[in-house]
This record gives structure tokens, C-alpha cells and sequence, in this order.
């Protein structure tokens, strides 16, 4: 009984704050208030005041921090951040531009081209950072090798050209007629006609 109360004061009491006429009161009433000096002055000594005060600056910090970690967590705010990334540094075209010449510009410096040296040279020619990347590149070719789009690669690729007419005869001339003449003429056959 007492949730069915609760239920029908709840859905009165939003159907009294969305009527037009209790909204257009409202806006008046905030419009009248705000208006008055009186107003303008009480929240202007309210605000000095609790510039001041260290409790109120600690709370607002709280209160500004929480805010934005609950904002930046809305997916509806992840999705328009992620789209005006898009528009303005992505699909804008006096952007991309932009940026285009700062790199080129910037790679193009002399300082630049030897600290970029001498960092590689500083992290890739370390002892842990050598044995670690031959470690990888080790790895990482037994591991496609291992893989069966390599094998089919490999097994199509080598029945292809082990099948093909220029290999074949090839083959054909080097293991069996090169073999037979050179054994009917002692040897002479590839000392004469060597290829």
C-alpha cells in the first residue's frame, strides 16, 4: 500500500513540475528574482565569502573532479568527444594540412634528425633491449611460420612451381641429359658447353 502511495505522489508530483503553466511561474519567479539587486548583492558577498573559506574551496575541488569523472564517463560524452576529434583534427582538411607541414617541417631539422639518431642508437644498441628484440623478431618468425596460412603458402607455392613447364624442363636437362652426356664424354660435355 505504501509503495502504490509513494508511486502516486511521485507521478503527481511530476505532472505538476511539467505543466506548462507551473513551468512558465517558475521561470518568471527566477527571472523576477534574479533581477532584483538585492539578489546580485547577497550572491556576490556569498560567493567572496566562500572564495575564502578553505572548507568551500576543498568541496568545490571534490565536487569539480567527481563531476568530470562522472561526465567523462557517460558513453553519450565519450561519443562526442570521440566525434569532435574526428571532425576538427581528422576531417578537417586546413588541419590535416597543418599538420602535414609541422611534421615535415619538424623532421627536417637538423637537431631533430640527430636526436632521433642518437635515441635510437641509445635504446636499440642497449645489451636488454638488443637481446629482447632478437628475442621478438625470433619469436615472431618461428610463430609464422608456424601458422597454417604459411604452410598453404608455402605448400601451393612450391607444388606451383615444381609443377611448371620451365622447371620442369630445366630439371629435366641439368639432372638427366646434362648427367647422361656427361658421363657418355667423360666429363667433356660440361667442360665444352658450360652454361
Amino acid at each position: 500500500m505504501a509503495k502504490k502511495a509513494d508511486k502516486a505522489v511521485g507521478d503527481g508530483t511530476i505532472a505538476v513540475l511539467h505543466c506548462n503553466e507551473v513551468q512558465k511561474q517558475w521561470i518568471g519567479w527566477l527571472e523576477r528574482a534574479f533581477s532584483s539587486t538585492k539578489v546580485d548583492d547577497a550572491l556576490l558577498f556569498l560567493l567572496l565569502n566562500g572564495i575564502q573559506d578553505k572548507s568551500f574551496i576543498n568541496c568545490s575541488i571534490a565536487y569539480g573532479l567527481n563531476l568530470v569523472n562522472f561526465a567523462f564517463q557517460q558513453r553519450a560524452v565519450l561519443n562526442s568527444t570521440l566525434g569532435m576529434v574526428q571532425e576538427c583534427l581528422v576531417n578537417e582538411p586546413r588541419v590535416v594540412k597543418q599538420a602535414v607541414e609541422l611534421c615535415g617541417w619538424f623532421v627536417n631539422q637538423e637537431r631533430a634528425k640527430e636526436l632521433s639518431s642518437e635515441i635510437m642508437q641509445r635504446v636499440h644498441l642497449r645489451n636488454d633491449v638488443f637481446n629482447v628484440m632478437t628475442w621478438q623478431l625470433g619469436c615472431g618468425a618461428t610463430n609464422t611460420c608456424m601458422t597454417d596460412e604459411w604452410r598453404n603458402a608455402t605448400y601451393y607455392g612450391g607444388l606451383r612451381g615444381a609443377t611448371d613447364v620451365r622447371f620442369t624442363t630445366e630439371a629435366y636437362n641439368q639432372l638427366v641429359t646434362k648427367t647422361l652426356a656427361d658421363t657418355v664424354t667423360l666429363g667433356l660435355y660440361s667442360n665444352l658447353y658450360n652454361d
